[in-house]
């Protein structure tokens, strides 16, 4: 029965994610049909994420980086949308005791599908998904006995758990000069990977965005 509910609960959070990427690409396709000369924009994006650990003496680097190619296509109504792709590194690790010691990394990608309202001159709302996966993930032991870090990721159930991961996103910016913006950020996992047993579901972080703009 516990099996079944969460196979029912996969295939929810699958659905509601895939039924937000459709709602975002209709509205892409659907505002260049009245399409006017409009300027979109190209540009990077330096996520600092700050995971929750799952247990005690257990914890994240206080800062994970993402980094992130993004296109911003300009609809009307002063509205956006976003997208492209952002890989991201973290670390987690557990002291057991003073002389053992465990970490896991994780190299994920994934692909944001965005909206951004302006709020004002130099102030927007962001919100929408990111649907990834985990190209890669290792767990590693230190003891007493070794000098270096022991790969031990075949011990742990990595090679059966799932590697998608797909998070819902919501941003506000609280500065906008020029060309670089900054602005804080909550993201939520409705579903997560193998990482899942570590960090919790909700995170934050910060954005550290540069933008430059595209004729059309």
């Amino acid at each position: 029965m516990k099996r079944t509910t969460i196979i029912i609960l996969n295939k929810f959070k699958f659905s509601s994610m895939r039924t937000i990427y459709i709602l975002l690409i209709t509205t892409l396709f659907s505002h260049n049909v009245h399409a006017q000369k409009l300027e979109d924009y190209i540009g990077l994006n330096l996520q600092l994420n700050h995971y929750i650990s799952k247990g005690k003496d257990k914890y994240f680097m206080p800062v994970n980086p993402s980094f992130e190619i993004l296109y911003k296509k300009s609809l009307k109504d002063k509205v956006f949308l976003l997208s492209g792709i952002n890989y991201s590194f973290s670390i987690w690790k557990h002291n057991a005791t003073f002389s053992t010691k465990f970490r896991r990394l994780a190299h994920e990608l994934s692909i944001p599908m965005l909206i951004e309202k302006p709020l004002g001159e130099r102030t927007s709302i962001t919100f929408g998904g990111y649907a990834g996966w985990l190209v890669k993930g290792k767990e590693e032991n230190l003891n007493k006995n070794t000098t270096n870090w022991i790969d031990i990721t075949s011990y742990t159930n990595y090679d059966e758990s799932s590697k998608f991961t797909c998070d819902l996103y919501i941003s506000t910016k609280i500065f906008s000069g020029s060309l670089i913006s900054f602005s804080p950020f909550i993201k939520y996992k409705l579903t997560d990977n193998w990482m899942e047993e570590v960090r919790a579901k909700t995170y934050f972080g910060l954005n550290v965005k540069y933008m430059t703009g595209i004729k059309n």
